[in-house]
Formats: C-alpha cells, sequence, structure tokens
C-alpha cells in the first residue's frame, strides 16, 4: 500500500515538486517572472544568464531523480550549499569582496571605466536625490533614489532596498552610483567584444545603466557594436524611447498602442547614440547638457 506521508517526507519528491513548479511559473506567468528578476542586483544580472530559473527548475527534477538513489543527506548538504552562494550573490555583504573580485570590477575590458565627465552626465541624465521618492507613474514601487537607483543598493558596506523614507547622504550616493557605473560596466565587458573608446564607453555605459544590462547585452544595440556598426547601434538607441503613457501629447510612434514616445527619453538617447559615433560631445556647453537633462526631468514630474 503506497504511504503517502512516508513519501512526502522524501526530498526526492520535494525536489522535483519544486522544479515542476518553478518551470511552470516561468511558462505561465512569464511578466512576472520578468518582473523578479529585474529586481535582483545589476552584478547578479550580469553573471547569471537570465533563464537562470528555468534552469534551477530543470536542475531540481534531476537532482530529485538522482537523490532517488543515493543518500538523502547528500542531497540536503548540496541544497544548502546552493542557498549559501545564493545568499552570497544577492546581498549577503559578507561575500562583498568575492563577488567584486569575480566580477572583475575595475578590470581591464573592451568598455572602459567611466570619467569623470561621464559621471557627470549620468549625474544630469538622473539627478541626484538624497531622499527616496516614488515612480511618477505608480505613484509608489519602485522608489528610487541617488541618480536613479532603485532596488538593492550598496553602500558602506551594507545591502539595502530602496523604499519610502530612505535617507542617504551625498557622500553614500556617491558609493550608490559608483557602483551601478562600475557593475553595468563590468557586465557590458561580458557581452562587449568590440574595444570601444572613451565617448563610447560613456555612451553604452549610459544606455546600459538606464535599460539595464541583460537588455542591453541580449539586444541589437550591444549586436551592432560588436559588429563594428557604431552608426547602426546609435539608430537603435532611439528606439529605446518609449515609456508607457496616456498623456496625448506625446506621440505612439514606433511604441505600440499602449506606449509612447517620450521626448525627453529620446533626446537621451540621441545625446548616448551621438557618444557612440562622435566624441563632440565633450565640447557641449554644461547649459546645453543640461537642457537635456531638465527636459527629462519634465516628464517624469
Amino acid at each position: 500500500m503506497f504511504d503517502i506521508q512516508a513519501a512526502m517526507r522524501r526530498w526526492s519528491l520535494w525536489l522535483v515538486a519544486a522544479g515542476a513548479a518553478l518551470l511552470a511559473f516561468f511558462q505561465y506567468a512569464p511578466d512576472q517572472a520578468l518582473a523578479l528578476w529585474n529586481q535582483l542586483p545589476p552584478e547578479f544580472q550580469a553573471r547569471v544568464p537570465k533563464i537562470f530559473g528555468l534552469d534551477v527548475g530543470f536542475a531540481l527534477i534531476i537532482l530529485g531523480k538522482v537523490a532517488m538513489f543515493i543518500r538523502q543527506k547528500w542531497v540536503i548538504d548540496k541544497i544548502r550549499a546552493f542557498c549559501v552562494w545564493f545568499k552570497t550573490m544577492i546581498g549577503d555583504t559578507a561575500g562583498a569582496a568575492v563577488r567584486k573580485a569575480a566580477l572583475g570590477l575595475g578590470a581591464a575590458g573592451c568598455v572602459m571605466s567611466m570619467s569623470a565627465w561621464g559621471y557627470g552626465q549620468y549625474e544630469r541624465l538622473e539627478g541626484n536625490r538624497l531622499v527616496a521618492y516614488a515612480d511618477p507613474a505608480t505613484k509608489g514601487e519602485p522608489w528610487t533614489i541617488c541618480a536613479g537607483a532603485t532596488g538593492l543598493i550598496y553602500y558602506d558596506g551594507k545591502v539595502m532596498r530602496v523604499r519610502k523614507g530612505l535617507v542617504l547622504t551625498a557622500a553614500q550616493c556617491r558609493q550608490v552610483t559608483d557602483h551601478i557605473l562600475e557593475a553595468t560596466r563590468a557586465g557590458l565587458n561580458r557581452c562587449v567584444t568590440q574595444p570601444l573608446n572613451q565617448a563610447q564607453s560613456i555612451g553604452l555605459t549610459l544606455f546600459a545603466a538606464n535599460i539595464g544590462i541583460a537588455g542591453a547585452c541580449n539586444g541589437s544595440v550591444v549586436r551592432y557594436v560588436n559588429a563594428g556598426d557604431f552608426a547602426a547601434a546609435e539608430r537603435v538607441m532611439w528606439l529605446y524611447s518609449c515609456a508607457p503613457s496616456t498623456n496625448p501629447k506625446y506621440p505612439h510612434a514606433h511604441c505600440g498602442p499602449v506606449k509612447r514616445q517620450m521626448p525627453g527619453l529620446l533626446s537621451r538617447r540621441q545625446f548616448e547614440g551621438e557618444l557612440m559615433t562622435s566624441g563632440d560631445l565633450f565640447n557641449r556647453s554644461p547649459a546645453d547638457l543640461m537642457a537635456i537633462a531638465n527636459h527629462k526631468a519634465l516628464e517624469d514630474q
């Protein structure tokens, strides 16, 4: 007679069930899965492929099958080891040095480090607020602080989620922004194979920091960059100028029926794109550059 209570105590059954549930979640709720992925730190997204959840689901099923023929304690030890690794990857402060070394932050690559000029442009485009503020569209989550930082942020050797009421100092915001830009560069260096000059590095880093490293590395912009076609990369950047909006003053353009083309976002994409094909923006006046940032800020109100 089948003993269901005994079966429920077997790790093999739980592993197979967990794997099947995870696969079903990614299959039938892709939007929710993508939303969860976007909440993870940039350096985790840069190191782990977006289909990581599917891989884990298959691995759990296989592990459950294998567990039927081996000692259960071995399986438990492996699961515990995986949990420790995962905790370290997503924000265990004790593993910060390990994560930095593994990502190669500060190491050489096709994408150069952000210059002081580039850092200044990033702050002009994103702003730099010391108090967390709500998303203009949702009037709530995701909360943002410093220069466009959302989700998990890193400063003073600790990990913190951006939430309502969070207040940081200017020095702490500098740490947060430094980490975002360097993690973005490190992620790009895992998918960019074409050596970039300083202007191109700044343009691509500003772009990737805004749309996400996963979106940048898996998109057409990086494919054109790797092919050496920077003019095409610039044109494709302009397509990333859509945002959800019901305001009739913004055109739908190429954005489809739900989103609209935001002039300020288009100005930013043109700014980033010009850096890919020309270094002339280095010579623009601060007032000219500030006008681009102000245009974007008006749309966010």
